[in-house]
């Protein structure tokens, strides 16, 4: 019994789990680890192991905490530079040498800019590739046909990709889609709409943990010579604002918002050790959702594939199904 009370404990990240979610957090896991041992007890009686089975599942919501909370010790959220300020990195682009996320798979697959006049333009024209040849960004951006974006890799090389062509899929607020020259080196699965699913945005109340999500400031005027991070809650799919009472951790020097630079830029879920891509930034609080628009989205990318000869490609939605409220 003592070591399935252990393994329950890992399992709701208990262990380990930090001083500013002790409280209600620990309460609630700790009431779903006397259910669960119970739920053990009854399926061994019963036979009702997959009842058993599922309330060892973890919650979604917490795990998104946990995966930010635990990278907070001694991390930064300063992501990339060194810029000079402005829009522009005054050297090539580099991680920076604590950066929080840094063992994130996937948190380097938005590009960091774009080949301009001899240097590297980091402002609203951020792509995140989505499947072999296609990314996605802002359609306010303008898109880039015949330009060179620059992705930094985790070993600190680069490589470029050149956008052949754009496509906006139909009806789908400010998404675009970028068909690029070569297949792309990495490319993000896409958070699926949990809207009406995880207990937060069902019953917005303060026993629920808030399910929250990494932003970037990637826009022009920063002091700091790095663009930055800053984690906000979620009231829907692709919504972000700061909740009081919610994990907060990064760059709140312009508030909770995106600013003016920062357009395209991703937003992602951590999700077991992987940056989930949610959507680009659109507005100060606001991506539009690529889960809902993934028909659409689809849809485009098989034509932009047919029209150079290509298998259709499609959006890869993260399996959530590891987990009790989805």
């Amino acid at each position: 019994m003592a070591a399935i009370f252990v393994s329950l404990l890992r399992r709701q990240n208990l262990l380990v789990v930090p001083a500013f979610l002790l409280g209600n957090l620990v309460v609630k896991s700790a009431m779903k680890i006397l259910i669960s041992l119970l739920l053990l007890g009854c399926a061994a009686c019963v036979g009702g192991s997959a009842l058993a089975a599922a309330s060892l599942k973890p919650d979604l919501a917490e795990h998104l905490v946990w995966q930010l909370s635990s990278r907070t010790n001694g991390g930064s959220p300063d992501f990339t530079g060194p810029t000079d300020g402005s829009n522009w990195f005054q050297r090539a682009p580099r991680l920076a040498p604590n950066f929080w996320l840094r063992d994130v798979q996937n948190i380097l697959a938005m590009s960091q800019g774009r080949l301009s006049h001899g240097g590297i333009a980091s402002c609203a024209d951020y792509l995140t590739p989505i499947s072999p040849h296609v990314c996605v960004g802002a359609a306010h951006t303008g898109g880039g046909v015949g330009s060179f974006n620059v992705w930094l890799r985790p070993d600190g090389s680069y490589y470029t990709n050149i956008i052949t062509a754009c496509l906006a899929p139909t009806n789908s607020s400010d998404i675009l889609l970028m068909f690029m020259a070569r297949t792309n080196c990495t490319f993000a699965k896409i958070f699926p709409n949990a809207v009406g699913k995880l207990k937060y945005w069902r019953h917005p109340a303060a026993t629920n943990v808030i399910p929250v999500f990494v932003r970037f400031h990637q826009g022009i005027g920063r002091t700091n010579e790095f663009h930055s991070t800053f984690v906000s809650g979620s009231a829907a799919l692709g919504t972000f604002w700061h909740v009081p009472g919610q994990f907060a951790y990064g760059d709140y020097s312009r508030g909770d918002l995106w600013v003016g630079g920062d357009s395209g830029g991703a937003a992602y879920a951590i999700v077991q050790d992987e940056a989930v891509l949610v959507g680009c930034a659109f507005g100060p609080g606001f991506a539009p959702a690529i889960a809902n628009y993934t028909n659409q989205v689809n849809a485009a990318m098989a034509k932009l594939c047919a029209n150079r000869g290509l298998p259709a490609e499609k959006v890869t939605l993260y399996d959530l199904g590891d987990f009790q409220d989805y």
